[in-house]
């Protein structure tokens, strides 16, 4: 065991990180890692995600030791708002213990750590194309069955953070973001008070409008309940919604939203996101070129007033690009 220790530290430092762990770091993360609550350890490296101290402790070979008490009285922490939003998307229960059958296998460990850190012991998995998460737990399925919507109303209007993970678990199971047609559902459900409870969560917290739908007649099914469903159309509000709440799945993080939606600049090269099809530049560019755009315009019209454009039009747009050079040329003869 020392042997595979020394073995990870060595390659871990010939690894070339953007931000490199110290070493008062890592004796910190060694010491509290194994005993210490996820609140405590977040607090003594602020400057760590919960993800990489998770990621850097694996590398290290450290485990956690600890069966956290916190949920044994059950209440509400960001990993139990996750997986009360499961609970209520693609989740099952029965009397001993909770189910989850989904074909990504990223959500399947989102939810297999989830409920490993509230101190049960979900095992994992994979029948043909699906992956199978599940744990037991009488005292977890019995506070489940307690929360309906007037339960955690309260709750999660007050804490948003509670509110994002709970919108993070819904959106990861029913959730999907659809690029080529340029709209984010959040939420696809026959529970009606549950839908416009998220829309309001979401203009509460988020300051996001999402647009409700109603689908009367549904294909393939025996159920004559209607369905609801939430959507966020414009792109920016997409862009803000991903950003903030995010998804365990990748075709429908923020990842996905930057890998697609993403430009190269004409004028400097860097990659950014457009507000819409036609903008070209970034940002900055855009301000550069409106700069040049009106300077061009003021020196034309000059030279149209004083008849110099006959003159000099051939010279005058030598400074630009060819391509430029060409269409401003053209535009203004």
């Amino acid at each position: 065991m020392a042997r595979i220790l020394m073995f990870h530290m060595n390659n871990l430092g010939n690894n070339q990180f953007v931000n490199p762990w110290s070493e008062e770091e890592i004796r910190i993360l060694k010491e509290h890692y194994p005993f210490d609550i996820k609140e405590n350890i977040q607090n003594l490296l602020k400057k760590r995600t919960w993800k990489s101290i998770i990621q850097k402790a694996n590398t290290i070979g450290l485990k956690r030791k600890i069966r956290v008490k916190l949920l044994l009285d059950f209440k509400f922490t960001e990993e139990t708002s996750y997986i009360l939003g499961i609970y209520l998307g693609d989740a099952s229960i029965t009397k001993y213990g909770i189910f989850l059958y989904v074909k990504d296998e990223d959500f399947a460990d989102a939810f297999f750590q989830s409920l490993s850190f509230i101190g049960l012991r979900p095992r994992k998995k994979k029948y043909e194309e699906l992956y199978a998460v599940y744990a037991y737990s009488i005292k977890f399925i019995q506070w489940l069955e307690q929360q309906d919507i007037k339960t955690i109303r309260d709750v999660l209007n007050n804490n948003k953070e509670f509110a994002i993970n709970f919108i993070r678990g819904l959106y990861d199971s029913e959730g999907g973001y659809y690029p080529e047609q340029g709209k984010l559902m959040i939420i696809s459900n026959i529970n009606f008070e549950l839908v416009s409870f998220i829309k309001e969560l979401i203009m509460r917290h988020l300051k996001i409008e999402s647009k409700l739908f109603i689908k009367t007649k549904r294909e393939n099914s025996f159920s004559k309940s209607p369905i609801y469903t939430l959507f966020i159309f414009k792109k920016s509000e997409i862009e803000k919604f991903l950003k903030i709440v995010d998804s365990n799945i990748y075709r429908k993080s923020y990842k996905h939203f930057i890998q697609f939606n993403s430009k190269k600049c004409i004028r400097c090269g860097i990659i950014f996101i457009p507000k819409s099809r036609k903008q070209l530049y970034c940002d900055k560019c855009r301000i550069i070129v409106s700069k040049e755009k009106q300077r061009l315009y003021k020196r034309i019209s000059y030279q149209k007033r004083h008849g110099l454009l006959e003159k000099h039009g051939d010279t005058m747009f030598k400074h630009l690009s060819p391509y430029r050079q060409q269409t401003s040329y053209s535009l203004w003869q």
